[in-house]
């Protein structure tokens, strides 16, 4: 089927999927900036994927918006990977993927944490990550953004020790909407 830049198009069920329109576009963005700030980041309580052994996930929606946020990690090698994906109405319309390796302390984690959770608050697209760069308690975060549109990014982030300049570890992570 051939989609035109209307507001919405039929894909093969039969339901309308909005398409093309910055004011969707925008309701995706508010949306995952309401959920991941009750994600991770916060802490929000995790759950078991049983079809995905060793996956961990935070789920959260809103009417008929549902965004679905699941990660693994290696224990032995502290290798991490994940996905996140945006649905509406059962559909997904957006994802984001991120893969990499932290040290496993936890001041190296809750910096982390806090760096994102606080562009989540401020509603600032990085990447879907942190914002460009931030120091704290020794630690500073560096978030190199090759493509920063909602619709399509990428880009790596590093967290290092700001007197050595040791790598405490990275992720590297891209993303787009799925309707386009």
């Amino acid at each position: 089927m051939i989609c035109s830049r209307k507001s919405y198009a039929q894909n093969s069920n039969q339901k309308e999927i909005p398409m093309f329109g910055n004011p969707f576009v925008e309701k995706l963005r508010q949306f995952f900036f309401e959920a991941m700030e009750r994600g991770w980041a916060a802490g929000s309580e995790k759950i078991a994927i049983p079809q995905l052994s060793g996956y961990k996930a935070i789920e959260y929606a809103d009417g008929h918006l549902h965004l679905v946020d699941c990660w693994c990690k290696n224990q032995e090698s502290n290798a991490s990977s994940g996905f996140t994906t945006i649905y509406w109405k059962g559909h997904p319309v957006w994802t984001m993927q991120y893969s990499g390796r932290y040290m496993p302390m936890q001041k190296v984690t809750d910096f982390l944490k806090s760096t994102i959770l606080k562009s989540y608050k401020e509603k600032r697209f990085y990447g879907g990550r942190g914002q460009w760069s931030l120091s704290s308690a020794g630690l500073i975060y560096i978030n190199t953004v090759e493509s920063n549109d909602f619709e399509k990014f990428s880009g790596r982030e590093t967290i290092h020790d700001t007197e050595t300049g040791q790598l405490y570890g990275h992720h590297c992570y891209s993303g787009m909407a799925l309707f386009i």
